[in-house]
């Protein structure tokens, strides 16, 4: 059987997904494959299967692995994507029998009271503080404050602009004034390395899609600087070469 994970990162990419989401799918397309091996016998190419095995592999996943809703929600995603981005053959499904479980609705969200915030944060160490800092004054996933540039935060209007959050929605979220100057002290570390790098490193930082062609200056401009540079080099997938990544 030929069939490989480069045609699902072409049509991920393709259909605007991002290569996060792309590490999230290939597991569970490999898992149904092998699902298929052992009820076929053998290797079958995704194309041979049928809806039948697709709905035997969502029973799998819930009665075998005991998955949680949405798990096997999110497998299936990745299953009718693969069906009908990749194969060509979009998943029908009939009336009054979804492929998706169901999923129960999410309780109260519970409120960290003051005191317990003031005790988790002093236990970070003061050069790590600032990251969950941000992430519950601006209400941020980890993967949003790590990919903060420069140009990103607006002291004057106390608040952050998100160009690409998880879901590539553009996002203007509060910058409290009580986190300023933890944050002027972390862009002045970052002026620093961008600095050292004008002459260290000539590929400055990767930039979104394909901004660098339109502007060839902008992985050297300080304002594309990460607000959280790493203190090492290491190579960009996309062209080999070495970059500074947060």
């Amino acid at each position: 059987m030929t069939f490989g994970i480069q045609g699902l990162i072409v049509a991920m990419l393709a259909a605007g997904n991002k290569r996060s989401s792309i590490n999230v799918y290939w597991p569970h397309v490999v898992g149904f494959l092998r699902f298929t091996r052992q009820r076929y016998g053998s290797w079958v190419h995704p194309s041979e299967t049928t809806i039948e095995d697709v709905y035997a592999w969502r029973r799998y996943l819930a009665t075998r692995l005991q998955l949680s809703p949405k798990s096997q929600n999110q497998a299936v995603s990745a299953i009718k994507f693969l069906f009908g981005r990749v194969l060509g053959k979009p998943i029908s499904e009939p009336d009054g029998n979804p492929l998706r479980a169901k999923e129960s609705k999410r309780g109260r969200r519970r409120v960290i009271a003051k005191p317990d915030l003031v005790r988790l944060f002093k236990a970070f160490r003061p050069v790590d503080r600032l990251v969950p800092q941000l992430m519950y004054a601006s209400v941020l996933r980890l993967s949003d404050t790590i990919n903060l540039r420069i140009k990103d935060r607006n002291f004057a209007d106390e608040q952050i602009e998100l160009a690409s959050t998880k879901h590539d929605h553009f996002r203007i979220v509060p910058f409290p004034r009580s986190i300023h100057d933890s944050l002027r002290k972390q862009v002045d570390l970052a002026e620093r390395i961008h600095r050292a790098d004008t002459v260290e490193n000539p590929n400055g930082v990767p930039v979104p899609h394909a901004y660098a062609r339109k502007c060839p200056s902008a992985p050297r401009d300080l304002r594309w600087m990460w607000l959280f540079p790493s203190v090492s080099l290491s190579r960009d997938p996309a062209d080999g070469r070495l970059k500074r990544f947060h």
